[in-house]
């Protein structure tokens, strides 16, 4: 029996994009983290070489750096304003290209119903630690299939943070999620609190890569 014949393409969006880490956090530790200063909070989850501000963080409020936090949620996303999808085969000719802001794209492959935020991310408002980096660039997924290219069964899924645009946060294929992976050029970072009822305590960074 000839096995079925499979077809492989990368799924490239191109623009303006976010790395975002959504992890809910104890009150206490949040309610210790609302009060510091925000670089500090910053200068704690991307690994500080600062002994004295490390040794001055009692144990139990000391954070993972924001790319580890346990149980968080994490991914690599284009924002929709200006970016584009664009879909090749294994030959690189391109099979599909559309703009991500188009009202024809966004209408048919855009599930908007689907927005993960640091406020409804953990089915309420839980104290949560929100970690972003923004950068130029792309995200590619791969995806091989049994059947040629067809553009109906792309799904995009869409989330938003208090500090972003909504983004890209989710790629679907015929049913099937796909995983991405970002590069591009780095262009600020940061590091926030959000508690209900509480001004978010955050920093925003321009990296130093």
């Amino acid at each position: 029996m000839v096995g079925t014949e499979k077809h492989r393409y990368a799924i490239v969006m191109h623009g303006d994009a976010v790395e975002a880490t959504i992890a809910k956090l104890d009150e206490a530790v949040a309610d210790y983290w609302l009060a510091q200063p925000a670089q500090k909070l910053f200068d704690h989850t991307h690994r500080s070489e600062d002994d004295e501000l490390e040794n001055s963080i009692p144990q139990e409020f000391q954070l993972s750096e924001w790319r580890d936090f346990p149980g968080q949620f994490h991914v690599d996303g284009v924002e929709l304003a200006k970016g584009e999808i664009v879909v090749s085969d294994q030959d690189d000719n391109v099979v599909y290209e559309r703009g991500l802001d188009s009202p024809s794209f966004a209408d048919d492959h855009i599930d908007r119903k689907v927005e993960y935020t640091e406020e409804n991310g953990f089915g309420g408002n839980v104290p949560c630690h929100v970690g972003l980096t923004f950068y130029t660039g792309s995200v590619t997924y791969d995806l091989v299939t049994d059947t040629p290219f067809r553009p109906e069964l792309l799904r995009l899924r869409v989330c938003q943070t208090s500090e972003t645009t909504p983004f890209v946060c989710g790629v679907v294929y015929d049913g099937d999620e796909l995983s991405g992976d970002g590069n591009g050029h780095y262009r600020m970072q940061s590091s926030g609190i959000y508690a209900e009822g509480q001004e978010p305590n955050v920093s925003f960074v321009e990296p130093t890569f």
